[in-house]
């Protein structure tokens, strides 16, 4: 196993490292993995809302998930999250626990798992590079820097023509949220929530963190104006309530989004769905490709979980400067 910088990728970790010289700092990885080779295409800066200390450092979750969005839609071969980077202070150069817990988290969103590197600065740059394995094993890997380490065609940006092809196809006007929802239904797996256990109080973060590439796609792409609220979710033939996301577009009715025992739902008001981030958007590119529906795949629900308090209005100010 290995890690391939493309000389790009490798220069913005570089240049983040020179501008946070004082304190910690890191970035996520976009990029593929095949064959046992994590391929870096981009290193995402951790935006300018993170927490930079001398020995803490936190994401700008918000930013870094639209930026590596954004980046992604420029090339022909559509990249994904692979890993992340920071930098440690002095010669500490182990995982803390707190890193442990956002690693295994990174490593459970692909049967892969993930790339976890390391940077200490004592004095010289010297990077330690991981493979991360779910549940919580740990696998030192080398790493290379040079675009000829690429397949030609992981490198290729999408060409203008097919993206003047996209506009010319473009809808006439926006899709209506209950559209989508039908469009998407045939190819997302159909499921039962569960309702034996007490939910939490509070909307989990993992829940309103996986809506965001959604969102921006439901306002970006297609038009669809969206609201959203913090409202329970009350479903038949039960007494029980779950706390829930609804979004609305204006019409009657809406659509909602509940996490139980770390597996999101999406729910009509009729059917429920097993829902990960971005499925909306990957059901209707597929259901355009002209394939047959086919179930998308969903993270084990044994995933590592967070008790943070979920930051949902932070989605409404995401989308409120989207619209702008």
């Amino acid at each position: 196993m290995k890690l391939v910088f493309t000389e790009r990728a490798y220069i913005s970790l570089l240049a983040e490292l020179k501008e946070r010289i004082t304190t910690e700092t890191g970035g996520l990885f976009l990029g593929y993995h095949a064959e046992g080779t994590w391929y870096v295409l981009e290193t995402c800066d951790p935006g300018p809302g993170s927490i930079f200390r001398p020995a803490y450092f936190e994401y700008d979750q918000s930013y870094v998930k639209h930026l590596l969005n954004k980046l992604a839609r420029i090339y022909s071969v559509r990249p994904k999250l692979i890993g992340l980077w920071h930098r440690h202070p002095g010669s500490y150069d182990v995982f803390s626990p707190t890193d442990d817990v956002t690693n295994m988290r990174y490593a459970a969103m692909h049967p892969e798992g993930a790339v976890s590197m390391l940077v200490n600065l004592d004095p010289s740059f010297r990077p330690t590079v991981y493979h991360v394995a779910y549940p919580h094993r740990y696998t030192r890997i080398s790493y290379c820097v040079g675009d000829d380490g690429f397949p030609p065609h992981l490198l290729r940006l999408m060409t203008a023509e097919r993206l003047l092809a996209d506009l010319d196809q473009r809808p006439a006007a926006a899709e209506s949220l209950c559209t989508v929802v039908q469009k998407a239904a045939p190819y997302l797996p159909a499921a039962q929530i569960p309702t034996g256990d007490a939910p939490e109080a509070a909307i989990p973060e993992q829940l309103s963190e996986s809506l965001l590439d959604d969102l921006l796609y439901l306002t970006d792409r297609l038009g669809t104006e969206i609201q959203i609220a913090q409202e329970p979710l009350h479903l038949p033939h039960s007494e029980r309530t779950l706390p829930a996301l609804k979004l609305t577009d204006g019409g009657t009715g809406g659509i909602f989004f509940t996490m139980v025992q770390d597996t999101v739902y999406l729910y009509d008001g009729t059917h429920a769905y097993l829902y990960q981030s971005g499925a909306l958007e990957q059901a209707l590119t597929t259901m355009e490709d002209g394939q047959a529906p086919t179930h998308v795949d969903v993270p084990d629900a044994d995933r590592p979980h967070r008790d943070d308090k979920a930051p949902w209005s932070s989605i409404l100010h995401r989308l409120d400067r989207n619209r702008r």
